[in-house]
């Protein structure tokens, strides 16, 4: 019999640009946890500064019972984190994306008081492989919004940290009046070990993304004076919040999902195990079906395979996995021989 599925609450904590997305945040803090749920906020650093600077103490503490993660220091605004590591040395890139993301960290923790930042999101198709790199090395266990992930959204171990994808957009569940029912989305979620249903606090008070209005392409206007974007129908914004609270309501009652979060995954989950020459087999038959990272034995990147085959060859008994780093350019076949 299949396992429930296990849900995760997220939203992309971004819009550095209006007071009045601070409101969607307070107001999903505050309904995640009168329904017992706890969500997962990926703050961007600017974000929490902002939060600061408009003395929104009421959202720093609306905050607390929740996961905290980064959405990078400043999401959009140029350079962002793709920008800043599109280097040909990835010592440089690694430097740069460490100056930017470590003053980022600390504006989170500085504004919530939290020190277990738990992962890291990208903002937007900004996904930078040195970035994820460096939140490993940083100790933030997850990464998601994943470039990377298996049919069933299992978590996947891809550059040294666990990797989740995003499942589902809540904005297109109950702004459109023609949205399928939610019993539809539930159905497909239904089918997979792990979801992430998400949404942007900038999205429910306003029809606009922030950034497209503000850091399209380049740093539109000067920092502090943005572009407002154009409000949101009262209406809607009320069938979006009725219809949240009736998503968390419907997930806790449905046997076939199990409403969780990061810190309950990094605690109950077993760490991976050791791998043994006999695993080759397996391992090569999986490659050779789809060069990407496998979940049997358990979860493997391809230069974690890689680098457990060297050990081999090297006549070790077994691989512990540990860090790897796997190729920054597209790898090319050895046609010499090699003894």
């Amino acid at each position: 019999m299949k396992k429930p599925t296990k849900v995760i609450i997220s939203f992309d904590t971004e819009d550095f640009t209006s007071d009045r997305s601070n409101d969607a945040i307070l107001e999903l803090a505050h309904i995640c946890e009168s329904e017992g749920v706890r969500g997962h906020f990926a703050l961007v650093g600017l974000v929490c500064r902002e939060l600061i600077a408009h003395k929104r103490w009421d959202v720093l503490d609306a905050l607390r019972p929740h996961v905290v993660g980064t959405h990078t220091y400043g999401h959009s605004l140029h350079p962002d984190i793709c920008e800043l590591t599109d280097e040909a040395s990835y010592e440089k890139a690694y430097r740069q994306a460490a100056i930017s993301e470590c003053e980022g960290l600390g504006m989170i923790r500085a504004a919530t008081g939290r020190f277990d930042i738990l992962y890291g999101c990208p903002p937007g198709n900004s996904k930078s492989y040195v970035a994820m790199y460096l939140y490993a090395d940083l100790g933030i266990p997850f990464y998601c919004d994943t470039v990377i992930e298996d049919e069933k959204h299992s978590d996947v171990y891809y550059c040294n940290c666990r990797q989740i994808g995003y499942t589902c957009g809540m904005e297109g569940m109950f702004f459109p009046e023609d949205a399928p029912p939610m019993e539809a989305f539930l159905d497909q979620w239904a089918r997979k070990d792990q979801v992430i249903v998400y949404c942007h606090p900038n999205m429910i008070p306003f029809t606009q993304f922030w950034d497209g209005v503000n850091y399209n392409r380049e740093n539109k206007h000067p920092y502090g004076q943005w572009e407002a974007c154009t409000p949101r129908d009262p209406a809607e914004i009320r069938r979006f919040y009725d219809g949240f609270r009736r998503l968390l309501k419907t997930l806790k009652a449905d046997p076939r999902f199990c409403v969780t979060d990061l810190e309950t995954l990094r605690d109950s989950e077993p760490a991976r195990g050791t791998l043994k020459p006999s695993d080759i087999p397996t391992l090569r038959n999986a490659l050779r079906e789809k060069l990407a990272p496998v979940n049997a034995p358990f979860s493997l990147s391809v230069a974690d395979i890689f680098q457990a085959a060297v050990r081999f060859l090297r006549g070790e008994s077994e691989y512990v996995p540990g860090k790897v780093y796997g190729f920054l350019d597209a790898p090319r076949g050895i046609k010499e021989t090699v003894d």
